[in-house]
């Protein structure tokens, strides 16, 4: 089965990597949505004041996740992630999407 990665950009100011580290973990180990949208892994990074989101799953989830957007758990971790994340373009509207544009695999 062929591993499916997105990675998503927001700006963040690097003193709150700690407080998004603590709602993602709350988000990840205690609710059932990362299951719902078939994460398999999450990666954060963050560059001066950018935050890259890298996220591994089975199968595109970009479209399981717009189907999940009126629920509960999502609306909890979107709120709280908006008081420390911003859009990376000022006028995007929904979730950045980093578009790859070379893949290597050894395999």
């Amino acid at each position: 089965m062929p591993l499916h990665q997105t990675l998503m950009i927001r700006k963040i100011d690097p003193r709150d990597v700690a407080e998004v580290t603590r709602i993602f973990t709350h988000t990840d180990q205690e609710t059932a949505l990362p299951r719902r949208i078939g994460v398999r892994r999450r990666d954060l990074f963050e560059y001066q004041g950018i935050c890259l989101h890298l996220v591994q799953s089975d199968e595109d989830f970009i479209q399981r996740l717009r189907e999940e957007k009126d629920a509960a758990d999502f609306r909890e971790l979107d709120q709280a992630l908006r008081k420390y994340m911003t859009p990376y373009a000022p006028d995007a509207l929904g979730i950045e999407l980093l578009k790859p544009f070379y893949t290597w695999n050894r395999d």
